[in-house]
């Protein structure tokens, strides 16, 4: 069907999610150089497939990728009262994210664009998950920030590593909230394989 299958992400929970679909030693990653700005007015959920499909697109205009290659885009915000947070600047940054989401239920949206390269199929989906967190001490919002694992992280917080700690419950898929919703993406490859 394909020759090739990117993953236009240098994301290694990415790059883990997707070899549960995917052998890894079927796809190769190449991470994109896109701007990330909010457009004005742009919905969160929107933004997210935006970007997942600007990252697709890059990858394949700055490596010259040819026909029949498979390229894989995800972008992962969070959206708190219509706000969208993306991952913190620096350590201060992360502390104002982790201190506004404390208490909170926000919503982690991961936008997915598929593109088959010169078939000009394309298929854009956004996968969204509630997180409740629970309300975070400043002495707490410290020690995690100073753990270093905020960084890179939309919210400012790993569910899957010590960040899990800080949430009390959430509702949908755990993989989404991870950064790649696994079973949407297996459900889409299905689809954009069979044409």
């Amino acid at each position: 069907m394909y020759k090739n299958i990117i993953l236009a992400s240098s994301s290694p929970r990415r790059k883990e999610l997707l070899a549960q679909i995917i052998p890894q030693d079927n796809f190769i990653v190449i991470g994109s150089n896109i701007s990330e700005d909010i457009l004005p007015d742009e919905e969160a959920k929107v933004y997210a497939i935006r970007l997942a499909e600007e990252k697709a697109r890059d990858v394949i205009t700055q490596k010259k990728i040819g026909d029949r290659s498979l390229i894989i885009g995800a972008d992962t915000i969070v959206s708190l009262d219509n706000e969208i947070i993306g991952q913190p600047k620096d350590n201060a940054d992360a502390k104002r994210i982790l201190e506004k989401l404390s208490r909170t239920c926000h919503t982690v949206i991961t936008g997915v664009a598929l593109i088959l390269t010169g078939e000009n199929r394309i298929i854009r989906f956004a996968v969204e998950s509630k997180v409740w967190m629970k309300e975070l001490s400043p002495e707490i919002i410290e020690e995690y920030v100073a753990s270093g694992e905020p960084m890179g992280k939309a919210g400012a917080c790993s569910i899957q590593g010590r960040g899990g700690d800080l949430i009390e419950k959430y509702e949908g898929s755990f993989t989404n909230i991870v950064g790649f919703p696994v079973e949407e993406i297996r459900e889409a490859l299905a689809k954009i394989c069979k044409g």
